[in-house]
Formats: structure tokens, sequence, C-alpha cells
């Protein structure tokens, strides 16, 4: 929807109300106004608003601008993040950063990335901030970055954010990494933010389709967020990459840390025989790192298909019994409580277990078969629901 003289006669009239102390008329109550869904541009709404309250514009709200699509000033070389088109009912009552109505209205939460960049501006509450610096769109959390009120340890993560543009905003090291640090810590652009609403990408189920490989169960939760990161990698977000999968220790010791719920498929390796497909699922309670070898122009085609199948069988059986418990907020980020790690081509035939105990990591040396596994979580992974 565009915004008019019209349209701005009626944010006038909602913005006048909500500042009168004493309304005379409760046209615009609070209640009413979240519902009020149709979309505008975020960058449109926000010029709009100074325009109408008559106040010195936030220049620094303002720059948002300058990485959005679409794009026109040539002076700021970096890749865009795509447009965002907010709905401007809940946009007015996050512009107001009222904490309550934040609360109220869960506008944290809102499915609208537009609506948590404008909590994450103007919000001074530091535990509404820690929520969104775990936020999936990169902007949000630039914007809790930016935020003088986010609490230390929130600003302390987002020092490590993958994305170059939160490290620079949180004062995060954004020089060359020596090689011995992680390259989790990567520059990854605006524009692989996944936080815009995808599309179910066919090529993911043709490519096992067309080899006749099984793949692993797809939960409701991560059906619509699988994007295409480059070539065969399908996930709900574009780290850690492939290659760090098929390296398997430094993605195994990211799973150890606090990570968002998440699902991802891909295919990497190198040489003419060292090829691996790796798959990550992380949801409630329980982490999983599995790969299994499969491209090499020297492993039996037949035993690859078959390596693959049976590891998803293992795995399906987990996640039917496993994948609700401990569940929390959608893309929640934390510690897991356990980490499933499988390799058949580096570790054998037997899977690893790791649980965390009170922040420490310990592998369950009693776990050397898939039989033993599903028997210890099925005691020590219950819901205290």
């Amino acid at each position: 929807m565009a915004i008019d003289e019209t349209f701005k006669d009626h944010l006038r009239g909602i913005l006048e109300e909500l500042s009168d102390l004493k309304p005379s008329q409760q046209n615009y109550r609070t209640d009413v106004l979240i519902n009020e869904t149709e979309e505008i541009s975020l960058v449109d709404f926000i010029k709009t608003f100074y325009s109408l309250e008559n106040i010195q514009p936030n220049d620094d709200l303002l720059f948002l601008e300058n990485y959005l699509e679409p794009f026109d000033n040539l002076e700021v070389p970096i890749e865009q993040h795509p447009e965002i088109l907010i709905p401007y009912g809940p946009a007015i009552l996050a512009i107001l950063g009222n904490a309550a109505l934040v609360t109220e209205f869960s506008l944290a939460q809102h499915s609208s990335a537009g609506i948590r960049i404008l909590v994450a501006h103007f919000s001074n509450n530091p535990k509404i901030l820690d929520q969104l610096s775990y936020d999936r769109c990169v902007m949000v959390r630039a914007e809790v970055a930016k935020n003088t009120n986010t609490p230390e340890q929130s600003n302390y993560r987002l020092k490590d954010d993958p994305f170059i543009h939160v490290r620079i905003l949180a004062g995060g090291d954004v020089s060359d990494q020596p090689a011995d640090e992680s390259s989790l810590i990567s520059d990854i652009e605006i524009n692989l933010c996944v936080c815009q609403e995808t599309y179910r990408n066919e090529a993911f189920e043709e490519f096992f389709e067309n080899k006749s490989l099984e793949y692993p169960m797809l939960t409701f939760e991560f059906e619509e967020e699988i994007t295409e990161f480059g070539y065969w990698h399908w996930a709900t977000q574009p780290f850690p990459n492939r290659m760090q999968d098929y390296s398997l220790l430094e993605s195994v010791e990211y799973l150890k840390g606090p990570v968002p719920d998440q699902y991802s498929l891909n295919h990497a390796g190198h040489g003419i025989n060292s090829y691996s497909i790796n798959f990550r699922h992380v949801f409630g309670n329980i982490a999983i790192f599995a790969q299994s070898s499969y491209g090499g122009i020297y492993m039996s085609e037949r035993e690859q298909v078959n390596g693959w199948d049976e590891l998803q069988v293992r795995v399906t059986h987990i996640l039917l019994d496993h994948v609700h418990i401990g569940v929390g907020e959608k893309n929640e980020i934390k510690v897991r409580k356990f980490l499933i790690v499988y390799s058949r081509f580096r570790f054998g035939d037997n899977p690893e277990l790791w649980q965390n105990f009170e922040g420490e990591w310990k592998k369950i040396e009693s776990i050397s078969t898939w039989d033993d596994l599903v028997e210890y979580l099925k005691v020590n992974n219950v819901s205290s629901n």
C-alpha cells in the first residue's frame, strides 16, 4: 500500500489520538491497531512518522535505507537485504517504544522482520533486547548491537556474529582471523539473511529423488524455511557452510554452543574420492550432526545409497521419539542438552552421544551402538511437562 496524502492524514489521526492522554474517542485502540495489517514499506513508514511528528529524524534509523533494496546510493558498496514490508498497525505500536505494548502484543516475536527491527531500535528493555539478539534477521541483530540498552552479554555474543555487518556494530574483531581461529567467523553478506519468506526449493527433493536417496524427516517448523545456499546446500541458515560440515570438527564444536533451531542438508568434499552428504538438525533438546560418504569415483554407489538410507532410518527413529521434547520459541537459540555425532567414513558405524552437564560437554562412553543411544535417550530425555 502506498503512503499517499490520504493515508498520511489517517496516520496523523492515529498518532494524535495515541499522544492524547484523555482521547475523546477511542477510534484507534491498541487492540484495534494490532489488526491493521495492510503492508507498507518500512523505510517509507519511518520517513512518514518523522514528518508527521515534526521531530528531528533519527539519522541512525533512516540509514537503514542504505542496506535495503531498492537501492540507489552508490556510495555504499555493500550487498543489500531484501526490501522489508510491514503491517502499519503493529508498526505504529512498535515505534512508540512502549515495553508494555511490545509484551502485550508479542511484537518482539512478530512475523515481520520490520516490526522486530523497530522494537530492537526503540526498546530500552534489556530482556527484550537480549531476546532479539538471537533473531533470525541480520538487520534486527544489527539494531540490537546499536542499542545502548543492550545487555553486555548480548553484545558480547553479537561480536562473534557470522555476519560482518553485525560484528562491526557490536565492536567485534573484523580483521583477518588467525589460521587457528574458527572460520565460522566469516564475512557473510547481508543479502544472505534468511528472515524473508522462502519457498520450497524443488531442487532439494530432486537431488535426492534422482539419486534414489532418502532425505531426513522434515518437520513442519522447518519445511517453509528451507533455502538454497549455493551448490548442493539446502538449509534454514547459510552457516556453517558445506565444507565446514564436510570437515566435521568445526561444525560439531559449533553445535556445542548456543545455536538456533536449524535444518541443513548438503553435499561436499574434495579430490576424486572424498565426499559426503552432511545433515544437521537442531530442535528442542537434541542437536544432530550426521554424515555418510557419497560421491567419490571409487565408492560403490549401492553401498553409498544403502549406508545413507540406513542412517536416515536411525535418525528418523530418534526424531520421531524426541523432536518435540524441550521445544521453546520458534528459532530459539540455546545450548542443547544432547549432541549426536555420526560419521560413517570418519568414525565407523558407531555413533557418539554427548551430553551437556551444567555447561560442560561430556561424551557418554557407554554408548557404542545406535540401540544403546536410543535406550539412553529414552531414559534421560524426558519431557518436563
